[in-house]
């Protein structure tokens, strides 16, 4: 009888520190996991290098400027006033986690303040934003959704610039007129997100029409000749050419120096893409 109680006693001691044992090997694996996903969330970042991409609520486009210094730059274009604001940020407005970083930028201009929110993926090469504007008592104010595309060397803006030389300027007194340079921004059929355009008009020269894809692609750029141009109703219909290739563009007002209108490419019969766009006459320079 003795010898029974003997061996259940041992019995009972070894649940008893199998069960220690389980429960400590839990606790120790649940807080490996808990460090491990810590220092996960840690070392995330927002990816560095140029990201572009256009807000059309407030027709501007966006250059981050994410920089290996810890010190980085908001570009901000206004498309229908050809003026430009920048913004310096740190990493300390930076805060990233589970894959979404949150930026906090500070507007002086405007006393406000703005949050991009941002989807990050390892690799990708665009990132969808949510921006959130607050006032001067951190109340939010308005919200928009655009994407930005990352874009390797110089942003697209700056290309487009420099591949124009000096921009035209002079020939925009007649307000009824459609000579001059009109730029704003295009959505093609298919694109993640609104491109760069502009219609550079001359009288007795040659004319363009060109797209500046953002990210990766490059330009596609048509000219044609003024005195081709001919009219249905309030409209002017533009037909370019780039090689095989044709454009038609169907051109309405919509202000005393805006345009609005769409776009038809085709390859002989076959097309190959549409879009609609808006653009403003250039006023100023960047």
């Amino acid at each position: 009888m003795a010898e029974a109680d003997g061996a259940n006693y041992v019995c009972e001691s070894l649940l008893s520190m199998t069960f220690l044992i389980n429960k400590v090997v839990k606790t120790l694996f649940l807080t490996s996991l808990l460090l491990s996903l810590t220092s996960y969330a840690d070392s995330l970042e927002f990816p560095r290098g140029l990201w572009e991409g256009i807000n059309e609520n407030d027709f501007h486009y966006n250059v981050l400027e994410i920089k290996d210094t810890g010190v980085h730059i908001l570009h901000r274009f206004f498309l229908a006033s050809d003026t430009v604001e920048q913004y310096e940020f740190t990493d300390k407005d930076v805060r990233c986690n589970r894959g979404t970083c949150k930026i906090r930028i500070a507007l002086p201009a405007q006393n406000t303040t703005t949050e991009l929110t941002a989807s990050t993926v390892l690799g990708a090469r665009k990132i969808h934003i949510i921006e959130t504007l607050f006032d001067a008592e951190d109340t939010a104010t308005n919200s928009y959704q655009y994407t930005l595309h990352a874009k390797s060397g110089k942003s697209t803006i700056r290309e487009l610039m420099e591949g124009l030389g000096s921009p035209p300027g002079g020939r925009h007194d007649d307000e009824e007129s459609l000579l001059g340079f009109w730029f704003g921004i295009i959505n093609i059929d298919g694109r993640d997100g609104p491109d760069l355009v502009f219609i550079d008009i001359n009288e007795k020269e040659s004319s363009r029409f060109s797209v500046y894809q953002l990210g990766q692609w490059g330009k596609y750029q048509a000219t044609f000749n003024l005195d081709e141009k001919n009219k249905l109703g309030n409209a002017d219909i533009i037909n370019a050419r780039y090689r095989s290739l044709t454009t038609t563009l169907v051109l309405h007002r919509n202000a005393v120096n805006g345009l609005w209108g769409n776009v038809f490419t085709y390859d002989g019969d076959e097309p190959t893409w549409i879009g609609s766009l808006v653009v403003s006459r250039w006023l100023n320079t960047f």
